[in-house]
């Protein structure tokens, strides 16, 4: 689902009680290309590095297309 935020980002459902943003900017030197995001409430459901993973997973598979 499209968000409103950066140049681009949408939403998408990981697991059915946690979502994660992707936020894409156009990169410089300062600040990366793009970032994904969890709810403040994303640690109830699962251990930071759990997280980490789902976020490295997303980006990985949108890589690939």
């Amino acid at each position: 689902m499209p968000l409103d935020l950066a140049d681009a980002s949408f939403r998408f459902q990981a697991l059915p009680r946690l979502a994660v943003a992707v936020l894409l900017w156009s990169g410089d030197e300062s600040f990366p290309d793009s970032t994904h995001l969890f709810d403040a409430a994303a640690g109830h459901y699962l251990p930071t590095e759990e997280l980490s993973g789902i976020g490295d997973w997303l980006a990985h598979r949108l890589a690939r297309g």
